[in-house]
């Protein structure tokens, strides 16, 4: 029972680092580059950690968004818009 759980806590872990590295990270850096003034910008670090926190509780969730391509696409829209917002 012990190695199931290690598991996929680095299945998760690696989900949502994989995540954070391919949509979070550049729409963060995208929307500093245009200037966009919100919490995620003032803080990206911050934000980082509490994304990758986020995603790897709710991995099983994300693990076909980051690996389908329509579904990524989708919540990279998504979170370009949230991102964006003033």
């Amino acid at each position: 029972m012990h190695e199931i759980i290690i598991v996929y806590f680095s299945i998760a872990l690696a989900t949502s680092i994989v995540s954070w590295w391919f949509m979070f990270r550049p729409l963060v850096r995208e929307a500093i580059q245009a200037g966009v003034i919100n919490d995620i910008t003032r803080s990206p670090k911050l934000s980082s950690v509490v994304f990758i926190l986020l995603n790897t509780l709710m991995a099983p969730i994300i693990l076909p968004i980051v690996f389908i391509p329509s579904m990524f696409e989708s919540a990279r829209a998504g979170m370009r818009r949230a991102i964006n917002e003033d």
